[in-house]
């Protein structure tokens, strides 16, 4: 006997057992506690609690508001032709475009493709409601890839793709797909760019785009396609195999065709002027995915000014020259570090420790051509401009750099680097402002003031990104702090798009509803989002997925993934178990052909199910299924980033349209903090 059913016969024992107006006093309690359960990770005891109170309301406005949760909990978890009895039953109450969408999603998730596409004319009949009915037509255009053709399924979605700017970049995946299927390549191929322009983080169409471009001959970018995707999805042995596959097709050295920025010379061609160095930092250089230093087997560095070799044994061994090309590299064969000169000559060879010591602390070297070890993913590895000194460490593996330099050094460039909207000067310092602290913070708790380059915050790839703009926005904060009411530096972060609302409670004017129920969740992120004039919606409507997404993904990928951390097999569904009070999915279920597992944690959710290509874990998944399995997943979600701290785009709005400084920018997304 299942839980659910335990669960649903023990509340019904207590009609019998206490007077009909007690149970009836308490029904709107049991559907609390069902809300509940949904929030902590109970879905079965939340579905029997939704059951009941379906079945013993008598205020139909609850029927249906369990109902409505109740059905969206089924289709979730994969329960459909229990969602369409449901919804028959619900219909005697109110005819509701919402309770017949999710029939249809019932209907088609069971194959019944005929009687899908008949309900779906049922919605566009009860409502005129816009996000419904194109939401509705997205789906119907997918039900009639099975029904009724390419041709009707290509004709709904190209409406959909024309008319619909938030389903951009789906539509245009689906097209992509439909024309590879009818063996239009090239089509497909254009609509693949079409759905990666629209929203980058599209891994299922990096994935189709890699195998195209493979299947086409065209090996040069399938090669770097399968290269980004091994290096992002880290987990996913396929693209580790592909790229080591065509690599050997191609015959060229990776560094030379991949899109590693390459410098020729220093951007800095003299010190670091007008910023007094008085913050020390180090920094943990070519760092992979997960902030563990990489091996390095040989690097060319130039610096612009005179720089000392002091090695960690016997000194200073070596003084050389600005302006002049060195070659640092392991050799292997007898387990030794050799420097050369620009003609060639040895001028130096260690085992030791060294350091690379620039005679001027705002002296600036450049790191050229690193060659890292293969078994470190997520590695930027292009050349980058440091200054003040490099620590050496080296071991019979390779060496690992460190940058010692300065706060006043690296801002600038760190602020640069940062994507989404920030022309506005008042959003440039009041991102300055942050990163500083957020650095400071940093620095305070880590062990040898030690920050790493690929860190998922604030990414540092080199002082060449720093522009005009962000190093006078840092001069103008560059005494400031954001403070805690303790006078410690402030937890200070950003998001690139909170989708109108942080975790902290700042509201840019946003449609998310106060109460969330597995229904309320639903309606906000599939049908209600753009009901309000939300102040962080991009001005570029092509650019809707920086707040509003939806990604199809299909479950080889996933299963190629999870399986090299558990024994899953074949997936059968994915639901969300758990949620915080704000929406934010905490644990997953993955049901599969040789057992379950349960992913918990936002990062390995992220990793596991995502591939680390998640914009944010505010989010719904859904199976749709093909037989037994699911043909794919929609997922659909809100937001870039963690909702944390302040929204970059609801800053732009807020100096751009409100005329807000970058102190008010701070006091709106911090406000019980202070600039000290």
């Amino acid at each position: 006997m299942s839980g659910r059913i335990k669960f649903f016969i023990f509340l019904s024992f207590l009609i019998f057992n206490n007077s009909v107006s007690y149970c009836l006093e308490n029904v709107q309690k049991i559907y609390e506690g069902a809300i509940n359960s949904w929030f902590d990770g109970r879905v079965s005891d939340a579905i029997g609690g939704l059951e009941y109170v379906v079945y013993n309301s008598s205020d139909d406005n609850l029927t249906l508001k369990a109902g409505r949760d109740l059905i969206v909990l089924l289709n979730e978890t994969n329960e459909n032709s229990l969602a369409i009895a449901y919804a028959d039953k619900l219909k005697a109450i109110k005819d509701d475009p919402y309770i017949e969408f999710e029939k249809t999603w019932a209907l088609f998730s069971l194959n019944k493709y005929k009687q899908a596409a008949d309900n779906i004319d049922e919605i566009l009949m009860l409502t005129s409601d816009e996000d419904i009915v194109y939401f509705s037509r997205f789906l119907g255009g997918i039900i009639d890839i099975n029904l009724n053709g390419y041709e009707k399924a290509m004709d709904d979605l190209q409406t959909v793709y024309k008319k619909y700017p938030s389903l951009l970049a789906p539509s245009s995946y689906l097209i992509a797909d439909i024309y590879y299927k009818m063996d239009k390549k090239l089509a497909s191929l254009n609509f693949l760019k079409d759905s990666l322009k629209y929203d980058s983080q599209n891994i299922q169409a990096l994935i189709d785009l890699a195998n195209l471009y493979e299947d086409s001959a065209y090996y040069l970018p399938a090669w770097q396609s399968f290269y980004t995707l091994k290096e992002i999805d880290y987990l996913n042995p396929y693209f580790l195999k592909k790229s080591e596959k065509l690599i050997k097709k191609i015959e060229k050295n990776p560094d030379d065709i991949f899109y590693w920025s390459r410098l020729g010379w220093p951007v800095h061609n003299e010190p670091i002027k007008e910023r007094k160095p008085t913050t020390p930092i180090k920094i943990s250089i070519y760092s992979d995915f997960d902030g563990t230093p990489s091996y390095l087997y040989s690097f060319y560095f130039i610096s612009n000014v005179d720089f000392e070799i002091y090695d960690s044994v016997l000194g200073k061994t070596y003084t050389g020259k600005n302006n002049m090309q060195y070659k640092l590299e392991y050799i292997k064969s007898n387990r030794i570090y050799q420097l050369r000169d620009n003609s060639g000559s040895k001028v130096y060879s260690t085992r030791n420790n060294f350091e690379i010591r620039l005679k001027d602390p705002n002296g600036v070297i450049l790191i050229k051509k690193p060659e890292i070890d293969e078994r470190f993913f997520g590695v930027n590895k292009s050349d980058m401009e440091l200054s003040s000194k490099i620590e050496v460490k080296v071991s019979t593996s390779g060496m690992k750099l460190y940058n010692d330099t300065y706060i006043e050094h690296i801002i600038p460039s760190m602020v640069s680097l940062i994507k989404g909207p920030k022309y506005n000067y008042e959003v440039l310092k009041a991102l300055s402002l942050i990163v500083k602290t957020s650095v400071l913070k940093k620095i305070k708790e880590s062990k040898n003031n030690i920050i790493v380059d690929s860190d998922n915050d604030f990414p540092f790839k080199g002082i060449q990104y720093e522009n005009q703009n962000s190093i006078n926005a840092f001069k103008d904060i560059s005494d400031m702090i954001i403070s805690d009411k303790n006078g410690f530096p402030y937890s200070a972060s950003y998001s690139i798009n909170a989708a109108g609302n942080t975790r902290n409670g700042v509201d840019d004017n946003s449609s998310k509803p106060k109460n969330l129920t597995p229904f309320e969740l639903f309606r906000w992120l599939s049908f209600d989002f753009f009901k309000k004039q939300v102040n962080s919606i991009p001005e570029d409507q092509t650019q809707l997925s920086e707040i509003s997404w939806l990604l199809i993904l299909k479950p080889k990928w996933i299963e190629d993934r999870i399986n090299t951390l558990y024994k899953v097999g074949n997936i059968k569904n994915i639901y969300v178990l758990k949620r915080n009070d704000f929406g934010i999915v905490k644990s997953v279920m993955v049901e599969g052909s040789a057992g379950n597992v349960e992913i918990n944690g936002e990062n390995e959710i992220k990793k596991i199910i995502f591939g680390n290509s998640l914009r944010s874990n505010l989010f719904y998944i859904r199976p749709v299924m093909k037989g037994k399995f699911p043909e794919f997943f929609i997922v659909k979600g809100v937001g870039s980033g963690e909702f944390k701290g302040l929204c970059l785009y609801g800053a732009n709005y807020l100096a751009n349209n409100m005329g807000y400084n970058y102190k008010q920018l701070i006091k709106h997304y911090f406000p019980d903090s202070a600039i000290k």
